[in-house]
């Protein structure tokens, strides 16, 4: 598990590093992910709420990404609205955990960030959408457990990679999405030229 959490946080440690131009965006994406490597072991320590901890570490993160860009006020609902729904199935599949094993929950999950980033189309929004649905969503998923008194830990290190992966594909997208852009813009411009010549 170790392997495979490191594994992720290096490989969007470069992706940030190498492809996100030198900016206050990508030296807080580097804290970030610098964090969640020192800390992996808090969950083996007793003494630190390891669930409390990285859902307030998600929640400060994608509230200062989020908030990097101007939003219209409706727009700030769409995490809490999102995050609903990722409690719901993050709740179902604890109590049906048969359904995680399934490819189709896969699938799911990439539709899912496929349309998050149609729906916020800046890499600042994008980030701090993600980690405030997984924050938001653990919370609301801790909150319900609370009360009918389960005590099973449900946010752990494989959460955490699960958020991991999220940020890497996010990242792909975004990238795809700008390497298109940055083409056709290209190609305007040189159809422009060839006007002005002719």
């Amino acid at each position: 598990m170790a392997a495979i959490y490191y594994w992720y946080a290096w490989f969007l440690a470069l992706i940030i590093f190498f492809f996100i131009p030198p900016s206050k965006l990508r030296s807080r994406l580097l804290l970030f992910i610098w964090i969640i490597m020192c800390t992996y072991t808090l969950g083996d320590n007793q003494f630190i709420n390891f669930q409390l901890y990285f859902v307030l570490l998600l929640g400060i993160f994608g509230t200062y990404l989020w908030k990097i860009t101007r939003k219209h006020m409706i727009q700030h609902f769409w995490p809490i609205v999102l995050s609903i729904g990722y409690t719901a199935v993050q709740l179902f599949l604890l109590v049906q955990p048969v359904w995680s094993r399934l490819p189709g929950v896969y699938l799911g999950v990439m539709f899912f960030l496929f349309v998050l980033h149609k729906m916020f189309q800046d890499l600042p929004s994008l980030m701090g959408a993600w980690l405030l649905i997984n924050a938001f969503g653990t919370l609301w998923s801790y909150l319900v457990l609370s009360i009918y008194i389960l005590e099973e830990p449900f946010f752990n290190q494989q959460t955490i990679i699960f958020v991991l992966k999220g940020m890497v594909v996010l990242l792909i997208m975004y990238g795809i999405h700008r390497l298109k852009y940055s083409l056709q813009q290209k190609k305007i411009k040189t159809i422009k030229k060839r006007g002005v010549y002719v």
